[in-house]
């Protein structure tokens, strides 16, 4: 089993990290630029010139996943260092630093972060180009580390990269009923994916060292087993509100007892009253119409059910309380007409000799049939494994078959007619059985971005789901076509706009950017243009 024993087993891809890290970076939570000094404590020979060096460090880009080693998340940061030394001299330089951070799954909050304020610096590398002494770099890699260690690690409590489970409720039940859950053992399965594993309703089970890699290159992939449908199942049918019973009514036309009908008022009234009033009274009776009304109502007991191939739930065992009320209703139309002609038959009178005296409308119930608490089971029945909008596994019931012995004198069409419908309320009306609490949510309360999760794999055996997604930001679209040439610093003490490739782009704060295809449009929307690469519209 994928979920080697635990009941849910989220894997998380490397992708999936590195948009998270992007996302806090062009949303400030990561700080572009870092400014201080560092004074050295111990100075080498000859270095006493070097005593305080100011430092000024610019990340080029978002950190990066470099590779998941061990139990750690290992970084690549790229940065743009400026140092002054010697009370004033510049020295630029390209730096890179590849930092360990631990992931951690936070059972409270229920999210996957990265911990960066116990990380660790593992290496730091100079581009020099100006073939400084060993020593002298060997100094300035302790500022750097010193500058990222500051500035930007101690800044940085943690990086969210999802939320796994963040709702833990059900449908259909009170707010206050939510699933607990406990465990939360972390893996690293390879360089590119991690796993979390989660138990719910007090269950301890699972063995981390059978946990492997199923993710199949998504962002994030999730198994969930049987055995936890199966407890949150129970969990929510003692809660729910659902009120696990359906109600129905409708009419059934039966054109076959028209003319049977018709004929018998016909002969039986027309006679009647014809001798009662030697032949001077002449009754019609026609049946307009006939039908079967029919009410239902059913109650489901707590069903069985087995989790299957092709994204399939057996259902069996579910207990029915059936009432069901039928009524043969009959629509006639009584006419009362005086024959002047008395006993003479009327076709030997040439005129119309019939004054009609009354002529009314009835709606008859012609027999009632009712059964009250009639239990019975559900022969069998399927139902659809699903995603609903919140990320939850349900299952819908799509097919019924029950047997259902009304025992009335009704035509055969009738009867099956009316069993047709009760199959069909089963259907409609049986509550969706939830499977699981919501595995991925797209919109996380405080914060800056929301997730775009695309299904990409829902599939299921005899023992698990695996559900895999594929998950992006919804304000960070994946590429953008074409690429801006113009970019504009919305920072209310600047409002310029540059070419892309002007030097002082990089000086932006990343949430200060703003991208124009148009340069008049960027104009015309209140920013002046830089001195330096579009002189022609600097005016401040």
């Amino acid at each position: 089993m994928k979920t080697a024993g635990y009941d849910f087993v989220a894997e998380v891809n490397e992708n999936l990290v590195n948009r998270a890290i992007a996302a806090a970076y062009y949303t400030t939570l990561i700080p572009a630029v870092v400014e201080g000094s560092y004074n050295f404590t111990e100075i080498p020979p000859g270095l006493g010139a070097y005593a305080r060096v100011d430092y000024e460090l610019r990340l080029k880009e978002p950190p990066t996943v470099d590779a998941f080693v061990g139990n750690k998340v290992r970084l690549l940061v790229k940065a743009e260092v400026v140092l002054r030394v010697l009370g004033g001299l510049r020295l630029e330089f390209d730096a890179r630093a590849s930092v360990e951070a631990s992931p951690t799954y936070d059972q409270a909050t229920r999210k996957l972060t990265i911990d960066l304020k116990e990380a660790n610096i593992e290496e730091v590398e100079i581009d020099d180009e100006y073939e400084l002494e060993d020593e002298v770099i060997n100094a300035f890699n302790r500022v750097i580390r010193a500058a990222i260690t500051s500035g930007i690690l101690d800044e940085i409590e943690k990086i969210e990269v999802t939320p796994i489970l963040y709702s833990l409720e059900l449908p259909e039940m009170p707010p206050s009923n939510k699933l607990t859950i406990g465990l939360g053992n972390l893996k690293i399965l390879n360089q590119s994916v991690m796993a979390v594993c989660i138990n719910f309703l007090g269950y301890t089970g699972g063995s981390i060292a059978q946990v492997t890699d199923f993710s199949g290159g998504l962002d994030f992939c999730g198994g969930f087993s049987e055995a936890a449908m199966h407890r949150i199942f129970d969990f929510w049918w003692a809660r729910t509100t659902h009120p696990k019973s359906a109600s129905a009514s409708g009419r059934y036309d039966v054109p076959v007892l028209d003319d049977v009908l018709d004929t018998l008022a016909d002969i039986g009234i027309d006679l009647t009253t014809a001798i009662a009033s030697a032949g001077f009274l002449e009754s019609d009776v026609a049946v307009e119409d006939s039908w079967i009304d029919y009410s239902a109502s059913v109650s489901f007991g707590k069903p069985s059910f087995d989790l299957k191939s092709g994204n399939r739930v057996v259902i069996s065992n579910c207990p029915l309380v059936i009432n069901v009320t039928a009524k043969v209703q009959l629509k006639v139309k009584v006419t009362v007409e005086l024959d002047t002609s008395g006993i003479i038959p009327d076709s030997w009178t040439p005129w119309e000799d019939d004054i009609t005296l009354s002529e009314n409308t009835y709606t008859v119930t012609l027999a009632t049939f009712v059964i009250n608490n009639l239990h019975v089971n559900i022969d069998s029945a399927e139902a659809t494994v699903y995603l609903d909008d919140e990320n939850r596994l349900m299952a819908k019931v799509e097919s019924v078959d029950v047997t259902i012995n009304l025992g009335w004198s009704l035509p055969d069409a009738a009867l099956n007619w009316i069993i047709d419908q009760i199959e069909n309320l089963i259907k409609g009306k049986f509550p969706a059985i939830p499977l699981s609490p919501a595995l991925i949510t797209e919109s996380v309360p405080g914060a800056a971005l929301t997730l775009q999760v695309d299904i990409d794999r829902l599939t299921t055996d005899e023992d698990e789901a695996i559900v895999g997604a594929s998950i992006t930001f919804k304000e960070m679209t994946r590429t953008v076509i074409p690429v801006p040439k113009f970019v504009a610093n919305r920072d209310p003490l600047s409002l310029e706009v540059h070419r892309a490739d002007c030097q002082w782009v990089d000086e932006i704060w990343e949430k200060n950017k703003v991208g124009y295809y148009v340069l008049m449009e960027a104009l015309k929307d209140g920013y002046d243009g830089c001195k330096y690469c579009l002189p022609k519209y600097h005016t401040r």
